[in-house]
């Protein structure tokens, strides 16, 4: 659990210092490229610069693998396993986020004063705005859409700064989330988006709550009102996806009834617990499995494209999981453990699928369990 009203922000020096050299070598690049052209002429200078660009390509592989393996695991659909705001993750959405470009620390510092999580200030705003584009926002510094009284509530309110058109917008998430006790993405989407609203005939506020939700993982997770996940551990590129227990109730393999086409992954007091990504991959399907579909029987169910023909697919989930098209990391939380579905009690339906055919989990989670 994030500690109330204070977030710890990382800098990303690192990353600034890594994009002065990367710009430094291409200048050194592009000079040693002219100077050898020169010297050796076009015949020469061919040869050489096919050998230069092998180097610069198997240095290239070795650098990413090597920032592959120190990047620290983190998100999730909905909560930040480390409690925190992520600023380099803020600083890429924030980029594209039109007006409210730069107002990263405003948010926070205000989400701050009113105790109120800072990632779901942010989620909420920036779809609300469409991401910094909409007129109240532009033209009325105006994020939150909030009338003025003086109109009798019938036009949008015209705050002088965006600064003071977020403090207002902070005021009225404190008391929707403080004093209402609204204080998850579905409660407050009750409220912003009500399903079957009068003013919403086409059926739009449907898509209210998975789009502040995706918006919020592309942020890093919430920080706030979320459970303690467990200790994911990635290994590698893989992640054993159930942190709190590592007891396989079901392997793969005839049983009675026919094939278990995966494994079964429960220990206890399951429900609800957090399932996590087995490696980087993105979301193809997040649905209820119906019959027909190819996942009836599932109940709630995630399926995650690794490329190279892997998928897995996580099923029974509490509740839908993470949104189609979001991408993931090994450790991300996907979902909830749940009962939904042909399941005769809380449990991770787990599965991997090698060009669309099951097959045993167990060969590729086993350096997961501490075996060779």
């Amino acid at each position: 659990m994030a500690p109330q009203g204070f977030y710890k922000v990382r800098e990303s020096a690192k990353e600034n210092m890594e994009s002065i050299l990367r710009s430094i070598g291409q200048a050194l690049k592009t000079k040693i490229v002219l100077w050898i052209g020169g010297t050796l002429g076009l015949s020469g200078f061919a040869f050489i610069a096919v050998f230069f660009l092998l180097f610069l390509l198997i240095v290239g592989i070795a650098a990413g693998s090597s920032n592959n393996e120190s990047s620290p695991s983190g998100g999730g659909f909905s909560c930040s396993q480390t409690g925190e705001v992520d600023i380099g993750k803020w600083d890429t959405v924030f980029k594209g986020a039109g007006k409210l470009a730069g107002s990263q620390e405003t948010i926070i510092s205000l989400s701050g004063e009113k105790g109120i999580d800072p990632v779901l200030f942010a989620a909420v705003a920036l779809h609300e705005t469409g991401f910094g584009t909409s007129n109240a926002v532009v033209n009325k510094n105006n994020p939150g859409g909030l009338m003025d009284p003086k109109t009798g509530s019938s036009k949008l309110y015209h705050f002088s700064t965006l600064e003071e058109g977020l403090g207002a917008m902070a005021n009225t998430l404190y008391n929707r989330i403080i004093r209402d006790g609204l204080n998850t993405i579905d409660k407050l989407g009750s409220v912003y988006a009500p399903i079957g609203a009068a003013n919403d005939p086409t059926g739009l506020n449907k898509h209210w709550v998975p789009n502040v939700t995706t918006i919020a993982t592309k942020l890093g997770g919430f920080t706030m009102n979320c459970e303690d996940v467990g200790e994911v551990k990635v290994i590698g590129d893989k992640a054993w996806p159930v942190p709190h227990t590592k007891n396989v109730t079901s392997g793969y393999g005839p049983r009675s009834g026919g094939l278990h086409k995966g494994i079964d992954i429960a220990g206890g007091n399951d429900l609800g617990k957090a399932i996590v990504a087995f490696m980087d991959g993105k979301v193809v399907v997040s649905t209820f499995g119906q019959r027909g579909s190819g996942y009836g029987g599932y109940g709630n169910v995630v399926v995650i494209d690794h490329g190279n023909g892997m998928r897995t697919l996580y099923g029974h989930m509490q509740e839908k999981g993470i949104p189609e098209g979001t991408e993931v990391k090994a450790g991300e939380v996907v979902g909830k453990i749940g009962n939904t579905g042909d399941s005769r009690g809380a449990h991770l339906h787990f599965e991997i699928r090698i060009n669309n055919k099951q097959v045993d989990p167990m060969p590729y989670l086993k350096e997961l369990l501490g075996k060779k």
